[in-house]
């Protein structure tokens, strides 16, 4: 079949370390993938909701999640499991899907690195197949500023209470749980395989209950530190909705 070009809109961020070790620079991957979550920005979404800021008698205006996480689908079958992964490091991300369709990012690089998805998620997914508990060293980085996103907000001159979606998550939390990733799974009862839109706290943590329920995840210090770090950030959140209560 002929290879088609994946279609535009997935965000991932570049990865937090460099190519794993032990494999010769020009390797050349096959990573067989269960399910390939990714962030997609919706621009009719972002769109209705600078309308709504612009729209004077909108009060209090109501705003939608413009991003979602997905499943990387087949654009044949739309299967999103079983589909094989191939590239080096640094290549575009191709992909291919049991039923024989394929697809690909643009070999052409955008000017911000940020911007260049496909190869972002080759990335991540060959450091996820090398050390399964890189998964949770990605969300920790990404926790981390979270975190410190939301001191400075509380520490700024605009400090205020956290968003009302995100303190229904923090509240519905039991501090003393011993199964966190269950315990969010089961609060935010993600939506896969069809889209999950949700505020930033939401996606991030979707991400890291998928994470925590991998066993070579959870039981790894890396994955220990990442839910340090995020009962670490539900415990700010909950003391930052104490200085403004309702």
């Amino acid at each position: 079949m002929e290879l088609q070009m994946m279609k535009r809109g997935y965000l991932q961020d570049p990865p937090v370390e460099g190519p794993p070790h032990g494999y010769a620079e020009g390797h050349i991957w096959q990573l067989a993938t269960d399910q390939i979550v990714i962030k997609r920005w919706d621009e009719a979404t972002a769109e209705t909701n600078n309308i709504t800021s612009n729209e004077l008698f909108a009060s209090p205006p109501y705003y939608y999640p413009p991003v979602s996480l997905e499943l990387l689908g087949c654009p044949t079958c739309g299967a999103t499991d079983n589909q094989i992964v191939t590239g080096r490091w640094d290549d575009p991300l191709t992909v291919h899907c049991p039923c024989g369709a394929s697809q690909a990012t643009p070999s052409d690089r955008p000017m911000c690195p940020e911007n260049d998805w496909g190869r972002n998620l080759l990335k991540r997914l060959i450091l996820t197949t090398a050390d399964p508990s890189y998964e949770a060293r990605r969300l920790l980085h990404e926790a981390s500023e979270h975190r410190a996103s939301e001191r400075r907000l509380a520490e700024g001159p605009y400090s205020r209470r956290p968003r009302p979606e995100d303190m229904e998550i923090v509240s519905a939390v039991d501090r003393d749980t011993h199964d966190l990733g269950r315990a969010l799974t089961d609060i935010l009862q993600p939506k896969l395989p069809d889209p999950h839109a949700g505020w930033p706290l939401n996606l991030l943590l979707v991400q890291v209950a998928r994470a925590l329920l991998i066993d070579q995840v959870r039981n790894s210090a890396d994955g220990r530190r990442l839910e340090a770090e995020v009962r670490g950030l539900l415990d700010d959140l909950r003391c930052q909705a104490d200085r403004y209560p309702r």
